[in-house]
């Protein structure tokens, strides 16, 4: 339980020559690092550290060896930094973070704010467990000049997760030099909660990794140094690790350097997961780019998808708002009806003038909804003097639930009498006939 508190330190980085520190490990180049259980960290202020601001984590004095889940139970409170991470790593170029979770299990960080770091927070792949972090705000996360062309490099990151089965709620990113938040390909069962990426040079969420959430997150004006070349959210494969499960809720995405608001890859390899919920996303290519992948839509549209345009090439089938589209049409969707004349044809697209599924029909304009084909097998059951049963098989197209409508008239008459609408069977007893008078009936 004892720690540090209201505290400042300076590490001068720029007087310290790399890897010297702990038998030539870089970490030790941490202006503080906390290596016991149940330390406390509370009000400091840390500024220039070679590395990390504040490290946590467990390693071997003398041979720089980590111990993966230890210390124990840290509590990381008030953290204010500022140009850490300025001295490179060997061989990696410069990414120390404000405030780094490097081996800790059960960590509890809140109420931190890094300015103009390499990287603002990064709970790394050898923190192992039940980390909680809260209320923390990234400023400006340098890129390493060194890598000035390369973006793979991940510095200039607000917040990187590496880790497993981690909490991130009401986190706040400003101006990152490369994408907001970045799940790496070793990350698993993470959930990012309440988070807003704003003013960022490229995406502002990238996810990798397995059984990661991201609920109620907002990327706002990303792309800013690459207009039309990032995505808001980037849900990317690779062959490293599975893409697998992920899951977007509520999504925001909103500014106009974007491009698409929320995009899956799988050139590097599968991607699997949903996105449901309050989705309010768009970007000037569209809303959804989502090529051969498994992920899937999901949601209503009005009160779950507001979009202008959604461009899906599923390898599975689409639901929205209860219909189900088979992934061989090929879906779009566009808020007007306008918008459908670069819909192909046949193709289903949204229409929010309507609030229904429409179909580009051949040769004309749209059609409202998707059309079912024709019954068949109409057939008249046994009669009584007025009454008729009938009976027919449901068409083999449509999209959405079917409902039937049944009309009658007398044999060689030239009026139809509509009897009954909205018949949710494929079964209705026609009443009130006369007697010995022969009828004919459509469906």
């Amino acid at each position: 339980g004892s720690g540090l508190r209201g505290l400042m330190f300076d590490h001068a980085a720029a007087a310290l020559a790399p890897n010297t520190v702990f038998g030539g490990n870089p970490v030790g180049a941490n202006c503080v690092l906390m290596m016991a259980d149940e330390l406390k960290a509370q009000d400091l202020f840390i500024k220039n550290a070679y590395d990390n601001g504040l490290g946590i984590g467990l390693f071997d004095v003398t041979t720089g060896a980590q111990t993966n889940g230890a210390p124990d139970m840290p509590l990381v409170q008030g953290i204010r930094s500022k140009y850490c991470g300025l001295g490179p790593r060997p061989g990696v170029g410069r990414l120390g973070s404000g405030v780094n979770i490097l081996t800790a299990d059960g960590a509890s960080v809140s109420d931190c704010i890094d300015y103009r770091s390499s990287n603002g927070f990064i709970l790394d792949f050898g923190g192992y467990a039940e980390a909680q972090v809260s209320n923390i705000l990234s400023r400006e996360a340098q890129h390493d000049p060194a890598y000035a062309a390369d973006f793979s490099h991940l510095s200039g990151v607000g917040i990187y997760i590496g880790s497993l089965n981690c909490t991130i709620t009401n986190a706040k990113v400003n101006f990152p030099q490369n994408s907001g938040v970045h799940f790496s390909v070793w990350s698993q069962r993470n959930r990012l909660v309440n988070c807003t990426v704003f003013a960022g040079n490229r995406e502002g969420f990238v996810v990798y990794g397995g059984a990661n959430d991201l609920d109620n997150c907002h990327a706002d004006n990303c792309g800013l140094a690459f207009p039309g070349q990032c995505d808001a959210f980037s849900v990317r494969g690779t062959s490293v690790n599975d893409t697998s499960n992920i899951s977007i809720a509520n999504p925001r995405a909103s500014g106009s350097t974007h491009r698409y608001g929320v995009a899956a890859d799988e050139s590097g390899g599968p991607v699997t997961g949903t996105i449901s919920g309050m989705a309010i996303v768009d970007g000037p290519a569209g809303a959804f780019h989502i090529d051969g992948t498994g992920l899937d839509l999901i949601g209503r549209h009005g009160d779950a998808f507001v979009v202008s345009r959604i461009i899906s090439r599923l390898g599975n089938d689409l639901s929205v708002d209860g219909y189900l589209i088979p992934a061989a049409l090929g879906t779009y969707a566009d808020d007007t009806a306008a918008g459908a004349a670069g819909v192909p044809v046949n193709a289903l697209y949204w229409n929010s003038t309507e609030d229904a599924m429409w179909q580009r029909t051949t040769g004309g304009p749209p059609g409202a909804g998707v059309a079912p084909g024709a019954v068949s097998a109409l057939t008249a059951g046994t009669a009584t003097s007025t009454t008729q049963p009938l009976s027919w098989t449901a068409p083999g197209t449509g999209t959405g639930p079917i409902t039937y409508a049944v009309d009658v008239r007398p044999t060689g008459g030239s009026t139809w009498t509509r009897v009954a609408t909205a018949v949710s069977g494929v079964a209705y007893t026609v009443t009130d006939l006369t007697a010995a008078t022969a009828y004919d009936y459509r469906i």
